[in-house]
């Protein structure tokens, strides 16, 4: 009794789950699709939506930064200034395999306490010595903000999580996630070694992944009305506005699913489109991202602008059967 008992709740429990509008996305989506298919004796199962996001490989976004000894004995007199204390801990078995965040925190404290000691010192060999080691860790910190952007886990997540899809409840947090990633984004022009700063905003981001929902509900919307127009104008332009099963059959699809589903699910991801220009523009030409992280991003923005098309597309033919059997 006990057993069937927590087989009907767990029953109960994926129904609601199934049931949220973020799962919705995609059925609605596919009922769409799948009935202008059956219109048009299309097999569907010769076909596939794409839903799925792909994040670039890891490899084509690590930059390889050579590591730089410092030899502490030089700098034996210099324990005022904690420099000691940092490099030690670097070189314990934890910190060297930091996560690209904690290298990055890492790296903009080294700088300061670097600069901090070669301020201190009078010795004009030690002050030499810290200049160089100060410039090399300077010219390769952004190449390690750049790792820690593109490579840390949280980020990979939020931008190509493939669990759910994006619904009108998802703006706020959409919206705080984009200003997430334009404040990371910030760190290259202006380096902070607060580690609260930097691992919130990826626990953030880790935590909301309705960036890569909302690609994905873009993705899967850009597939179904591209492929399904073919069919729809067809079976509008040879339809008999005289035979009322047709105009019964064309009419209900375009109320049930275009009208009530379609148009709706297209416009709010257009507004939440306008949402991600601040994340586009901030990567957009970056002297220091990788390419293929670039070209992951601009992407999802020509994905846009084909729904855009593909939903102006499937507006036109609605509205030239309309006219038609007035």
């Amino acid at each position: 009794m006990v057993n069937t008992f927590k087989t009907l709740v767990l029953v109960a429990t994926l129904l609601v789950g199934a049931c949220t509008p973020q799962n919705q996305v995609y059925q609605h989506v596919q009922k769409y699709y799948v009935e202008l298919a059956k219109l048009a004796q299309e097999d569907v199962s010769l076909t596939t939506l794409s839903s799925t996001l792909t994040y670039p490989d890891l490899h084509s976004l690590q930059y390889d930064i050579p590591e730089t000894t410092i030899n502490m004995r030089a700098f034996f007199g210099l324990s005022e200034c904690g420099l000691q204390t940092l490099v030690a801990q670097r070189n314990t078995a934890l910190g060297k395999i930091q996560l690209p965040s904690s290298r990055y925190i890492y790296e903009v404290k080294l700088l300061q306490q670097l600069r901090r000691c070669r301020d201190m010192t009078v010795d004009e060999n030690l002050k030499n010595q810290l200049t160089a080691f100060y410039q090399i860790k300077s010219d390769s910190l952004p190449k390690v903000w750049a790792n820690m952007l593109q490579t840390s886990e949280e980020v990979k997540q939020t931008l190509s999580d493939n669990s759910a899809y994006y619904a009108q409840q998802d703006a706020a947090s959409l919206q705080r996630s984009v200003t997430v990633f334009v404040e990371l984004m910030a760190l290259f022009e202006t380096p902070i070694s607060e580690g609260e700063y930097v691992e919130s905003r990826l626990n953030w981001l880790r935590q909301h992944r309705v960036i890569g929902h909302f690609w994905r509900s873009q993705l899967v919307l850009t597939s179904a009305l591209e492929q399904s127009a073919p069919w729809l104008r067809t079976q509008v332009e040879k339809s008999d506005c005289q035979n009322s099963n047709t105009l019964d059959t064309l009419s209900a699809l375009y109320q049930t699913h275009f009208s009530a589903h379609i148009l709706p699910l297209a416009e709010t991801l257009f507004e939440a489109h306008s949402h991600l220009q601040a994340l586009y523009q901030s990567s957009d030409k970056h002297p220091i991202l990788q390419q293929s992280f670039k070209d992951f991003l601009t992407e999802h923005q020509g994905i846009h602008t084909r729904l855009v098309k593909a939903t102006v597309q499937h507006k036109r033919i609605w509205q030239a059967f309309a006219d038609r059997c007035k």
